[in-house]
């Protein structure tokens, strides 16, 4: 599992206290932890408590508007992890994935009011909150198939290993060929 020390530097920020609700609320196969102060989430990074900390920033909810106004981020969430790797890109992605919530709402609203004078459509009415894809099994029943985190990286290694086999077949047969192994014999018929 991994652990997520997130700081908050203001915890009387609304869209910060609702973006770290949206991290526990979806957290499956991640576990965040709320720390005081920032400080405290980088040294839980330091000490191996934590893998990574995200530091949100005091004023989330005026950094959101000006990026949806001027497209300039004043102050960005800061990130502190271990090491850097894979893992590391797929919680960025997690947590803009997350923060989009929000940044869509307030361009929505700044391009209504640029262009219409006035916010004419409620952002709410446009959201959906339904899968955008569903997986079902043939069979009897047509029951619908939840995903599993713990399945992907099974898959994408059993992929890698199918793919290193095909690699290493290919590599025997030009091995093989050049050596002379593979013997065309001619026949008398044109069609065989």
């Amino acid at each position: 599992m991994i652990t997520i020390a997130v700081g908050i530097e203001d915890n009387a920020d609304e869209t910060a206290l609702n973006l770290y609700n949206d991290f526990e609320k979806n957290g499956v196969v991640l576990s965040y932890d709320k720390y005081d102060t920032p400080e405290e989430a980088i040294d839980a990074v330091a000490s191996g408590l934590a893998d990574e900390a995200w530091i949100i920033p005091a004023d989330l909810s005026d950094i959101v508007r000006e990026f949806a106004i001027n497209n300039k981020v004043s102050t960005p969430i800061q990130i502190y992890a271990r090491e850097s790797s894979v893992v590391q890109f797929f919680l960025r992605e997690l947590l803009e994935a997350r923060l989009f919530k929000y940044i869509s709402r307030e361009v929505f609203e700044q391009f209504s009011y640029d262009n219409l004078g006035a916010v004419t459509a409620d952002y709410s009415s446009y959201i959906r909150e339904e899968k955008i894809f569903r997986l079902y099994e043939m069979g009897d029943e047509e029951e619908e198939i939840q995903p599993s985190y713990i399945m992907a990286p099974l898959r994408g290694l059993i992929a890698l290993w199918m793919m290193i086999a095909a690699i290493a077949s290919a590599m025997y047969y030009i091995h093989d060929k050049k050596n002379g192994l593979f013997i065309y014999w001619k026949t008398k018929s044109e069609f065989l």
